[in-house]
């Protein structure tokens, strides 16, 4: 049967998720108007990454690869700013539309995946842990490092003259208390 509603999920992916979407705008509209309409073209394309990874879990009878999914995504949306309430409201949505849209042997089983999610989504962590030891003499310039690179600007924008090769390297082992490298 799991393999079953899997196919029926990706079948009805792209229906199923503008009807999310469309619910999930109608509930939370203060949070959705801004970004107008490339934000809901956006919003039914992750709609239709969660069904997908909601399928594959299903077809794997492993609920556990939903819930590492959404507490993935509890991290991505807590990094672009949304409260946590987006992601739960998204998965109450998809409930809903999955509960009324399949028959209900189906909708039952995604509706276990689902809850498992929720239940899961409350409690998970909005910031994955570092590994970097903020105790460490260079730990700030590291968070900066970081930073820096996730927003796609380089080095130079973090120090005040760049680094050469080794002294990266150098920074790189202190960082993460790595062994020094034979030179």
């Amino acid at each position: 049967m799991d393999s079953e509603v899997s196919q029926a999920l990706n079948r009805q992916r792209g229906a199923l998720s503008e009807q999310i979407v469309a619910r999930q705008y109608e509930r939370q509209p203060e949070i959705w108007k801004p970004y107008g309409d490339p934000g809901r073209e956006k919003s039914v394309r992750d709609a239709g990454y969660h069904l997908s990874y909601l399928s594959e879990a299903i077809a794997a009878s492993d609920p556990s690869l939903f819930v590492d999914y959404v507490a993935w995504v509890k991290v991505l949306f807590a990094g672009l700013g949304f409260p946590d309430e987006v992601l739960v409201a998204t998965l109450e949505c998809t409930r809903d539309v999955v509960q009324e849209t399949l028959p209900e042997e189906a909708a039952g089983i995604a509706g276990e995946y689902l809850e498992a999610g929720l239940a899961d989504v409350r409690q998970a962590p909005s910031e994955l842990p570092t590994f970097v030891d903020p105790d460490a003499p260079l730990a700030e310039l590291a968070r900066q490092y970081l930073d820096v690179l996730l927003r796609g600007q380089g080095m130079d924008a973090c120090v005040s003259k760049p680094l050469q090769a080794q002294e990266l390297i150098d920074v790189a082992e202190r960082l993460v208390s790595l062994p020094a490298r034979a030179k």
